[in-house]
């Protein structure tokens, strides 16, 4: 495991610092001003991730500086990471915010759908970290990750890389290739985060 700030150009990049504090407050106040939208998920069978989570749908109606600030400040980002102009993801989904505030929240390994995810941690009162296992042993456990689902932990014993996510981090990565999981630290204490995928 390697704690490790990615250089550009690489599959995974932890950008620190990438949002300003005055930013990260906006966008707090904003969330926490309508707190009633949070749903939350468990996935089929509550085998799923489960965590807190404003849908895309909700953040187009009601919260569209979210969108603004996808769009000016994240987008960017995330097309220096994949090299080239990315198409907006057309799915519901493409914009979210996730929280783990309770005890049996995770976001257990898993490959995205989407090629390209941009993690912007709003606040991390829990110590939690995303986990990335490298491409080439992604693809060697892709077979077995759906047989051994309701065993996520097994997953653990393979070698992957730490990203310690402060506030205002932006932790980006080549989703659809790397197997990663978001590992709650063990307080009860809140982490969330602001979702964006792209195709």
């Amino acid at each position: 495991m390697t704690d490790s700030v990615e250089a550009a150009g690489a599959p995974c990049r932890l950008i620190k610092g990438f949002a300003t504090p005055a930013e990260i407050d906006a966008l707090t106040r904003l969330i926490q001003a309508h707190t009633s939208l949070f749903m939350e998920t468990s996935g089929k069978g509550r085998l799923g991730p489960r965590y807190r989570i404003i849908q895309g749908e909700q953040i187009r109606t009601e919260l569209t500086d979210i969108l603004d600030f996808g769009a000016r400040r994240v987008r960017p980002a995330v097309e220096q990471l994949a090299g080239h102009e990315l198409a907006e993801s057309g799915l519901i989904a493409a914009t979210r915010v996730q929280a783990f505030d309770h005890r049996d929240h995770d976001f257990r390994w898993h490959f995205d759908t989407h090629p390209y995810t941009c993690l912007l941690t709003l606040w991390n009162h829990n110590n939690s970290e995303t986990h990335v296992i490298s491409p080439r042993l992604s693809r060697a456990l892709r077979f077995a990750l759906y047989p051994l689902y309701p065993f996520p932990r097994i997953f653990d014993v393979v070698p992957y890389r730490r990203y310690a996510m402060a506030v205002g981090d932006l932790t980006g990565c080549c989703t659809a290739a790397w197997l990663w999981q978001t590992a709650v630290g063990e307080s009860l204490s809140p982490t969330a985060s602001l979702r964006r995928d792209r195709s």
